[in-house]
């Protein structure tokens, strides 16, 4: 008598070969090129002439240089049409960024220069209110025996024309 692990895998292994055929069958490429060509059985085409003939029956076009080059080029003209695109939207972007961060630059230079002319206004007040004050001198007392200094003023003489006293 077998155990039972062994029974299980034997029993796993018995289910899963005709899974595993049905695989194989389905990714046969000489399975899958007879479903698509509509051929039953094995591939009777000995040589190339007998291949084109085939498909000129069911109505196919052997492939041409020109239509295989047309056809690459639309793709690479849609990449490169979307990369342009990319790019652009992408510069955009930078110069946008770059004009933003110059503002900011320019903002930061006005505050800085606002701060250092606050900052020595300060330091000019500072110093105005750190001198010493000057006392008000009043009169300055002069010695007796100094001479007074009297300021002449000339007056222009005055004409009284020629009227009578009286």
């Amino acid at each position: 008598m077998t155990s039972k692990p062994k029974r299980i895998l034997n029993q796993s292994i018995e289910a899963l070969k005709p899974v595993a055929k049905d695989i194989a069958d389905t990714f046969n490429p000489e399975n899958l090129l007879e479903q698509i060509l509509g051929l039953e059985g094995k591939s009777s085409f000995n040589n190339k002439e007998d291949m084109r003939k085939h498909f000129e029956e069911k109505g196919a076009s052997p492939l041409e240089p020109k239509y295989l080059q047309e056809k690459y080029q639309e793709k690479d003209n849609e990449k490169i049409r979307a990369l342009r695109i990319r790019l652009h939207k992408r510069r955009q972007e930078e110069e946008k960024s770059a004009w933003e961060r110059r503002k900011k630059e320019e903002q930061q230079k006005k505050l800085q220069q606002q701060r250092e002319e606050n900052r020595r206004r300060q330091k000019e007040e500072e110093e105005r209110q750190s001198q010493p004050l000057i006392e008000p001198k009043g009169k300055t007392r002069r010695s007796i025996f100094a001479p007074i200094k009297r300021k002449i003023q000339q007056l222009m003489p005055e004409y009284r024309g020629n009227k009578s006293r009286g």
